[in-house]
């Protein structure tokens, strides 16, 4: 195989990975969001798109929990830093959402169609984005701090090595959940092995 044909394996390899992690967490989310609009409507006696949106808010609160939650446990648990491998990689991508989400909460306050409700579902938005704009990935005491989220070493079930420094790792889970795809730089990457086999 060639160069070229070996780095468009590992290109696809790795996409194909982020693309089932997507679509994984998207239709969990839509089936979970129109299973309870149903109930909601159901239980208030009015129309599906009332309970839509507001199933949609506590969609949005509940995994607004669990992202601060996995954060501030990821934090706390993570250990000594022993390596900072780099930032997020689509750093500037969260950056200026984050920036658009600040820019439409200003505007909701001059704004008479907007409600108290869509300020807060915006201010969660701004605070997630902004802590995924600032996130790093950490090589630390206790597993890797995955930007706002820590992979305890014996959490790890298998790895490996595609595109360039795009570690991918399977985690041990009773649910089937999609591998998760970690960008390090080439530099950082032998530290990195190392870590993970010496805690395997």
């Amino acid at each position: 195989m060639s160069t070229l044909e070996s780095r468009a394996h590992v290109t696809e390899a790795t996409l194909e990975y982020r693309l089932l992690g997507a679509a994984y967490f998207i239709l969990l989310g839509l089936a979970g969001w129109a299973v309870l609009a149903l109930v909601i409507s159901g239980i208030q006696g009015s129309d599906f798109k009332e309970g839509a949106s507001i199933a949609f808010r506590i969609i949005l609160g509940i995994c607004m929990a669990i992202f601060i939650g996995q954060y501030v446990s990821g934090i706390r648990n993570r250990g000594r830093v022993i390596q900072d491998c780099g930032p997020n990689p689509v750093w500037k991508h969260t950056a200026v959402s984050c920036s658009l989400f600040v820019f439409g909460f200003l505007f909701s306050f001059t704004s008479q169609g907007i409600n108290g409700t869509t300020q807060i579902n915006l201010l969660c938005l701004i605070v997630m984005f902004f802590l995924l704009s600032i996130s790093h990935v950490q090589l630390c005491e206790n597993g890797i701090m995955h930007y706002v989220s820590l992979i305890k070493w014996n959490h790890i079930k298998s790895h490996e090595w595609v595109d360039n420094g795009s570690l991918v790792i399977e985690k041990h889970s009773r649910f089937p959940q999609p591998r998760t795809v970690i960008f390090v730089p080439p530099i950082h990457r032998s530290v990195m092995e190392k870590a993970i086999a010496q805690h395997r």
